[in-house]
């Protein structure tokens, strides 16, 4: 199985996520690429294409570890609940 295999089944059966949730999860999901479609045509058009780059390959870096918090459960030490976890770094990934 792939990794994306892996993390639906941690959703799924581990978290209890229905599909009605993931559903909402990928409707977010849109919503934050549209806003990175109106802040890039607002304030990034003008950055070369070298460093736009780079800032985008460090924050997808970033952005993936979010997952291995919500797995190894750092997120509810941080008094995170795990519904707005996903939702809000899910959100963030597609801007």
């Amino acid at each position: 199985g792939s990794p994306a295999q892996a993390m639906l089944f941690f959703l799924t059966d581990e978290l209890g996520f229905t599909q009605g949730f993931l559903a909402l999860q990928g409707v977010l999901a849109y919503c934050g690429l549209l806003l990175g479609s109106v802040l890039y045509s607002r304030y990034v058009r003008g950055v070369s294409f070298l460093r736009l780059f780079g800032a985008c390959q460090l924050a997808a870096f970033a952005l993936s570890l979010l997952d291995v918090l919500l797995v190894s459960r750092l997120n509810l030490r941080f008094g995170i609940p795990d519904r707005l976890f996903v939702l809000g770094s899910d959100a963030l990934s597609t801007v």
